[in-house]
């Protein structure tokens, strides 16, 4: 096997690009894994039947056959063999390509939907002669496919008894934790959005000028993407709704950024990491602005960020991950079993009547 060779891509859908983000060993539906292999058959390589992908729960030859290679002109006879190194039969090393004996293949495993392909697999390329003798090459893979993507949620968004109008409330404290399946290693990116609230009965409710009970007070939306079909090292622009505002009057019902307050905010921490690193989002007690949710996946926050200003330029700063060339938000990826506490604060109309119930917060976590 070609080790320069071996890649991960992601799906179609996610630009078929390199998955080079991805650090630990879990793959899902769409997406390959590809090796170029060398096969040697000393009584020449018309003697082979077949070139092909197998998976199962031991490693070696005879499991079940998943995909089968494609013939590939990597080299000439002749030609030194420089990036199959080491190849050898027992003792017998090989240095140059032989037409007669060796043939090379690219050998492509794509995912399969969960229904056919999910769990933990042992997967190499084996080759089979015409007397029905197999081998592989030395280096199996172990990966989870198809692993289960978990968020848990304890605990809920409670203010207290009675929350009086014109002041500002703290809810008790959430814990939003990686619930993805034992043993997959799936790392989540973390993000949060939100709705305005409503209340469900008939009744002449008011908050502060009409029967809502706003979310934020407007303005730009912010973007946060791993663009990975045009780029790969993460982009975060700073929008009024990322921001938490609740200087202003409580008395304006703002929708442009500018008037009015944005009446929930929170405060999340994870290990050294908290929303009051990020100076560009956060008010004077370390609470961020939570965006409307859009149905794009690019228009909500960050849970926890640092400084965006630098995001993206391939070198990480403090408060920062490089994952394979693709910068993160320490604090916003959880590893498997790891938590986020979240804090809400709500900063109530005066005057505000009713009970703004109907409305939802979103939790969100995308699989590197």
């Amino acid at each position: 096997m070609n080790p320069e060779s071996r890649i991960l891509t992601r799906n179609p859908q996610d630009g078929s690009a390199e998955a080079v983000e991805r650090v630990n060993n879990y793959a899902f539906e769409g997406e390959q894994i590809v090796w170029d292999v060398l096969v040697w058959d000393k009584n020449g390589i018309e003697k082979i039947s077949d070139v092909r992908v197998t998976l199962g729960v031991t490693q070696g030859e005879g499991n079940d056959v998943e995909a089968n290679c494609d013939l590939t002109a990597i080299y000439a006879d002749g030609d030194a063999l420089d990036t199959f190194w080491n190849a050898r039969i027992d003792e017998e090393v090989i240095e140059e390509f032989d037409a007669d004996t060796m043939a090379t293949y690219t050998c492509t495993l794509t995912v399969e939907t969960p229904l056919s392909m999910q769990g933990e697999y042992w997967v190499v390329a084996e080759v089979e002669d015409l007397d029905g003798l197999l081998a592989t090459f030395d280096e199996n893979e172990y990966w989870f496919f198809n692993p289960e993507v978990a968020i848990s949620i304890d605990g809920t968004v409670d203010f207290g008894d009675e929350v009086r109008p014109g002041t500002v409330s703290y809810s008790d404290t959430l814990r939003i934790t990686n619930d993805v399946e034992a043993g997959s290693g799936v790392l989540l990116d973390m993000m949060i959005s939100g709705t305005d609230f409503f209340d469900p009965a008939s009744q002449g409710s008011k908050c502060p000028v009409s029967n809502v009970l706003r979310l934020n007070n407007g303005g730009t939306e912010g973007v946060y993407e791993h663009d990975f079909p045009a780029g790969d090292l993460g982009t975060m622009t700073i929008g009024d709704q990322f921001v938490c505002d609740q200087d202003g009057d409580l008395a304006v019902d703002g929708t442009d950024g500018a008037t009015g307050v944005d009446h929930l905010c929170y405060f999340a921490t994870n290990g050294a990491y908290q929303t009051g690193n990020d100076d560009d989002r956060d008010d004077a007690e370390g609470y961020v602005g939570i965006p409307y949710e859009t149905g794009t996946p690019e228009d909500r926050a960050p849970i926890i960020s640092t400084s965006a200003g630098t995001l993206g330029d391939a070198t990480p700063d403090a408060g920062e991950i490089n994952l394979g060339g693709t910068e993160y938000f320490a604090g916003n990826v959880l590893t498997p079993g790891a938590d986020i506490s979240l804090t809400f604060k709500l900063a109530l109309p005066e005057p505000c009547n009713g009970d703004f119930s109907d409305g939802s917060l979103f939790f969100w976590g995308e699989a590197i």
